[in-house]
């Protein structure tokens, strides 16, 4: 898996959360599960987190689109080349499980072939090389080389990954919210979820990797069949649903603003957010400037 900062927490300070959350998982939709303002995106990004005591789920999700320069998002490469031992040592592993039923396939036919002519009397077992199923010695070598590699690989931790890097994955701390469901069986209601207004940018070559990453993996643990379900490019996801009543609210920043911001305003008033009277909150021409720089707002 891949390493995240240890014990990593998320505050949800709104609606009554309070307190800290575990990061539990990351997931990656390929094409984005929600639209903004009506454009499908090239992939969405969900971290998911666990209240226990409320049996909550807030969900934090960022839309993914193609950098205009192609430029390669640095600290999301981080999570591929993590993502890409696994794959790797998965697709070696599935390799082994074919080799060995080769092996058996041709013990099985040299024990045959024997009992047919009469020549030899060979019993069934694996053979360790067979010149019309398998390769040569020196190939295999080399193949169960590549393959402890891979596993020594996988098995080393890299540097510990923020989920939540700013600037690279969260561009935006204001988002759309609403209370849903899960989108996948059983479409259990108890998220909330959270969609950032700022897409996370990444390079045509890693929404390639990505996506060979999710749609060519196998694995020993599905019968070395691919693992993920998904139908022309896609993963198999749940369609647009209607809001069925639900209130879709949004924050921006004449809700809050970030901690950084607001300790600045403050620091020019010559206090603190703990001595402070009041929360500091853009003014309509910052709002206007910060919308400016939305880019589902112009449908780019």
């Amino acid at each position: 898996m891949l390493p995240v900062y240890p014990l990593t927490f998320i505050s949800f300070p709104v609606t009554g959360w309070g307190g800290n959350m575990e990061a539990l998982r990351v997931d990656v939709k390929i094409p984005s599960e929600h639209w903004l303002n009506g454009k499908e995106y090239a992939a969405e990004y969900q971290i998911y987190h666990l209240h226990h005591k409320r049996k909550k789920a807030p969900v934090i999700s960022i839309m993914v689109d193609l950098h205009p320069s192609d430029k390669l998002n640095e600290h999301f490469q981080l999570a591929l080349n993590e993502w890409q031992k696994l794959w790797e040592k998965d697709y070696l592993e599935c390799e082994l499980r074919k080799r060995k039923e080769r092996r058996v396939t041709a013990g099985l036919f040299e024990a045959v072939k024997g009992w047919v002519d009469g020549s030899r009397d060979i019993p069934v077992q694996e053979q360790e090389y067979s010149t019309w199923l398998d390769e040569p010695p020196s190939e295999d070598a080399k193949f169960r080389r590549n393959l402890r590699a891979a596993r020594k690989a996988q098995e080393e931790s890299g540097d510990f990954w923020d989920p939540y890097k700013k600037d690279e994955i969260m561009r935006s701390i204001h988002f759309f919210g609403y209370a849903g469901s899960l989108t996948e069986p059983p479409c259990t209601e108890f998220l909330e979820w959270r969609i950032l207004d700022t897409p996370m940018l990444i390079s045509r070559q890693q929404l390639f990797q990505m996506k060979t990453l999710l749609f060519r993996h196998r694995s020993v643990e599905t019968g070395c069949r691919i693992s993920s379900n998904h139908y022309m490019g896609s993963v198999a996801r749940r369609p647009l649903q209607p809001l069925n009543r639900r209130k879709v609210y949004r924050c921006t920043c004449r809700d809050f603003l970030a901690d950084q911001m607001r300790d600045e305003i403050l620091a020019l008033e010559g206090t603190t957010a703990d001595n402070a009277t009041y929360t500091p909150k853009c003014n309509r021409r910052e709002f206007r400037q910060s919308e400016a720089t939305k880019p589902w707002l112009s449908g780019a």
